[in-house]
């Protein structure tokens, strides 16, 4: 790659990034007078963040490892569009609802995140985006059933999930910078 495309990516990237930060300056600015007006709208607005955030960081994992096509876009962005939608429907009935599509949300991108644990730190290979998907819906199935059967238990998958994630991803970060390949995990 010559320095002329490194420099078209770095000028796309540095847009983006721009944007990202320009669109979030509205959303912490309106979570000020929600918080203290409406502890139900905070809610609300945290759900529909959360939302976006793992729904965006799932496609920029896949578009990381270059794995990321056109027809894989378009399924994320109709999947994400339709559970954002049926969270913010739910959420209008009950805030109750919006704590629940977090957690199963939440649930659903921890294992996207541990199949990606998996995949770059310990086997050091590309992400396959069909696996990873695979993970992302199993993740959003077995909670969404769990929500159904006991939601007590909903609460200890979302806990055991995160507490699992977090140890694991320090403990193979540890492993990776201590391995003599000279690697860094993101």
């Amino acid at each position: 790659m010559d320095e002329h495309e490194h420099y078209k990516q770095w000028m796309k990237k540095r847009k983006f990034t721009f944007w990202v930060l320009f669109l979030r300056l509205p959303l912490g600015l309106a979570i000020i007078p929600l918080f203290l007006t409406s502890i139900s709208a905070f809610i609300c607005l945290i759900a529909v963040c959360a939302i976006v955030y793992f729904w965006v960081d799932l496609g920029e994992d896949l578009k990381g490892d270059d794995v990321l096509t056109k027809s894989i876009t378009i399924g994320l962005i109709i999947t994400g569009s339709l559970y954002l939608m049926a969270a913010l429907i739910m959420a209008y009935n009950s805030v109750f609802y919006a704590c629940i599509f977090i957690a199963i949300s939440t649930v659903a991108y921890v294992f996207f995140k541990m199949y990606r644990l998996y995949a770059n730190g310990i086997k050091n290979k590309k992400l396959v985006p069909q696996t990873g998907i695979l993970f992302f819906a199993s993740g959003l199935i077995l909670a969404t059933t769990l929500f159904f059967v006991n939601q007590i238990f909903l609460g200890y998958l979302v806990a055991a999930a995160l507490i699992t994630y977090g140890l694991s991803d320090t403990v193979v970060k540890f492993v990776v910078e201590k391995d003599d390949t000279n690697r860094i995990l993101k």
